[in-house]
């Protein structure tokens, strides 16, 4: 049993592993491809991959434990549909890998100065904040049922209000990228963002845990 309990924990961390470095790997190349495949559409298909991605997360989050427990599945059943149809996506990717070299013609030419990005300050601060903000988004992500639970709310509530997380997402991941990707700096949209997340946070830790909704929906 010990043994069987080892290589079960071996599996989780090794799975979580994997889906961690898949995350890593499509959320950096994903805005690369669709900026190729789609150079006067950015904004709006950002907007449609965020979107798809939350709410498919959301779903995910939501139906684990039905779909275990109905089914009498468990948590290695449950997780391993979603694993089939991460499976399933990949195979549909793979006829993209034939035009990887290719470059469509609407990309408008760019000049041929090189920038070293080790150098380049922006590079640097984009880097600090998407990794600041991947990183409050899976702690809240993996903590927040029990901070709430300790607050005093059941794992119920709890859980629903860790979807609400990834549901009250939708609208803004699909509809702020089009400005965005129209503006020519985006320095207020990073001050809001970093305003909203203080606020959010601190609402969770110090404040009432009736306005849980409200913390949660500002991060």
């Amino acid at each position: 049993m010990a043994l069987r309990s080892l290589a079960g924990e071996g599996a989780l961390f090794t799975g979580t592993a994997c889906v961690g470095l898949a995350i890593s790997v499509c959320n950096v190349l994903m805005p690369s491809v669709i900026k190729q495949k789609f150079p006067m559409q950015v904004g709006v298909m950002t907007g449609v991959y965020f979107v798809s991605m939350n709410l498919c997360g959301a779903v995910a989050s939501g139906m684990s434990v039905p779909i275990g427990n109905h089914f009498g599945l468990g948590w290695h059943g449950a997780l391993g549909i979603w694993g089939v149809l991460a499976f399933v996506s990949m195979l549909l990717w793979l006829p993209q890998m034939k035009n990887r070299n290719k470059q469509p013609a609407a990309v408008v030419p760019v000049a041929s100065e090189t920038v070293s990005l080790w150098r380049s300050p922006l590079a640097w601060q984009i880097t600090l904040f998407m990794g600041l903000q991947s990183m409050m988004f899976y702690i809240i992500v993996a903590w927040l049922p029990e901070i709430l639970e300790q607050r005093g709310l059941s794992s119920g509530q709890a859980g629903w209000t860790l979807s609400l997380v990834q549901f009250s997402l939708l609208p803004f991941t699909f509809v702020v990228p089009i400005p965005a990707g129209r503006m020519k700096s985006q320095t207020w949209l990073v001050a809001i963002t970093g305003i909203l997340f203080l606020g959010g946070t601190s609402g969770l830790l110090f404040g009432s845990t009736s306005l849980a909704p409200i913390w949660v929906m500002m991060i």
